[in-house]
């Protein structure tokens, strides 16, 4: 995507080196409980999305992976003022240093010009 972020804001301990992020939070940091300060990366936890998407919302400045979901925080986030692409069907996740495909489909939210820029070099973004 081009983008170095200042945060990754749902990292596993040891960070990955595949989101170009200059700081990350980890569950021990809770990400909730900080400031987020500048461009973040967001992949949030599935199983709770709905306190990290409201955050992402309310900061305005990054990039989210996040799943499709009939659920209140999807529709807050579709009708934000965020870019949303869909990503590829073979999307594919890393888990123990190898992909796996996921179940569900995946989509891309960014707020903020540079972020609406490489999400667009993806796919074309929905905007509200």
């Amino acid at each position: 995507m081009g983008i170095r972020f200042a945060i990754d804001v749902c990292a596993p301990s040891e960070g990955v080196p595949w989101v170009p992020a200059k700081r990350y939070f980890t569950i021990d940091d809770d990400a909730l409980k900080q400031r987020w300060r500048g461009s973040v990366w967001m992949n949030p936890p599935y199983s709770m999305p709905t306190p990290f998407v409201e955050k992402f919302i309310r900061h305005g400045n990054g990039i989210a992976l996040v799943p499709f979901s009939k659920s209140k925080w999807f529709g807050s986030l579709w009708n934000s003022k965020a870019a949303i692409v869909a990503l590829p069907h073979n999307f594919r996740f890393v888990k123990n240093n190898k992909p796996h495909g996921i179940f569900m489909p995946t989509f891309l939210a960014a707020f903020g010009k540079r972020h609406i820029e490489a999400v667009r070099r993806i796919g074309t973004p929905r905007h509200c």
